[in-house]
């Protein structure tokens, strides 16, 4: 079962000599938590990874399409290519080359070729990404932009240059 919830108060009890934990559950299966009252449980708590902001997905596309308009490619191309040089690989297997490779957030991107197989690495796409995987994510693709001499500044930085430009 997998909840999730707020940490409330963290206490002692002196006389049990046990600490004691209580949470506000934000979402989860209330009647199946109930059931485990006074049962010992395994317990794993762990901060929850936010998901990719708007924010960063756009930026992120801004900047392949401006890579994909420099080296004449496609926005796809240049993603599964920051994928395959930046991304999170998850798994490496071979494939027959028959063999139909498709999912919605993960990627299969084939890095060999052989006679009967085609090696691929399972990568996480950018939909599965945290917002820390994608800022690193981001600051590769800053990086490949800028050695193709595209700038990379946000409208927020475009707007605080032109402000204080206009203060001058």
């Amino acid at each position: 079962m997998k909840i999730r919830a707020r940490l409330r108060e963290f206490d002692f009890d002196f006389d049990q000599a046990k600490h004691f934990l209580s949470f506000t559950i934000e979402e989860g299966n209330l009647e199946e938590v109930n059931g485990l009252k006074n049962r010992l449980l395994s317990i794993e708590i762990k901060d929850v990874e936010r998901a990719k902001t708007i924010s960063q997905n756009r930026y992120y596309w801004q900047i392949v399409t401006n890579i994909a308009d420099s080296i004449n490619s496609s926005k796809e191309e240049v993603y599964n290519q920051h994928l395959l040089n930046y991304g999170h690989v998850v798994a490496e297997f071979k494939a027959n080359k028959e063999q139909d490779l498709v999912s919605n957030d993960l990627h299969m991107i084939r890095y060999k070729s052989g006679r009967k197989f085609n090696y691929y690495y399972v990568v996480k796409g950018i939909s599965l990404m945290t917002t820390r995987e994608m800022s690193d994510f981001i600051e590769h693709a800053i990086s490949d932009a800028r050695d193709l001499g595209i700038p990379t500044d946000t409208p927020d930085e475009i707007r605080r240059l032109r402000a204080l430009w206009e203060n001058r």
